[in-house]
């Protein structure tokens, strides 16, 4: 493994036999910032001049996948800069989705859990093609959160980012 060194210092992971190509271009960082200005993740990307004059970004997870326009790519574990060929998929839009982090400023700590004001429980739900499905009310969110990862395993396989105190997806998978 191999670091790149970016712009506002960041440094990029790559394999060994794939340093040599990527050192061909300057890499610089690119911080995506959610609205409130904390980061969100961080990519090295690369500026290419196209015919007149027009310029474009070339990510460089995309670029080592040898990604075409229209195909997405995933870091298995959610690190931008982890641009190994063991972290890195082709995937469609909707697995990618699937392997998000929790979203900040949720009212609970794990994936797929709120808090129901109403009932004054933990709620877990999924999204299944943009659709809400509700799994269940609980007294204890972390009980929310292991309905959560057993429906996430059981739907999404290995797109499916669990929460952190869990077993892996193919272990609760193969429990089900």
């Amino acid at each position: 493994m191999r670091e790149i060194h970016l712009s506002q210092d960041y440094v990029a992971l790559v394999d060994d036999e794939r340093y040599e190509s990527v050192m061909q271009f300057k890499w610089r960082a690119l911080v995506d910032r959610r609205k409130d200005g904390s980061i969100r993740n961080v990519y090295a990307v690369r500026v290419e001049t196209l015919g007149g004059g027009t310029r474009k970004l070339v990510y460089l997870h995309r670029f080592l996948i040898g990604a075409i326009p229209g195909e997405h790519c995933d870091h298995i574990n959610g690190d931008g800069l982890d641009n190994r060929m063991t972290n890195l998929r082709i995937c469609t839009n909707a697995e990618n989705h699937r392997n998000q982090r929790i979203r900040i400023g949720c009212s609970s700590k794990h994936k797929g859990v709120c808090w129901h004001k109403q009932r004054g429980k933990w709620q877990a739900e999924i999204k299944i093609n943009g659709m809400g499905r509700h799994l269940g009310l609980f007294s204890d969110e972390t009980d929310a959160a292991r309905a959560y990862d057993v429906a996430a395993a059981e739907l999404f396989g290995e797109f499916a980012r669990l929460n952190e105190y869990t077993q892996t997806a193919v272990d609760i998978h193969t429990a089900l």
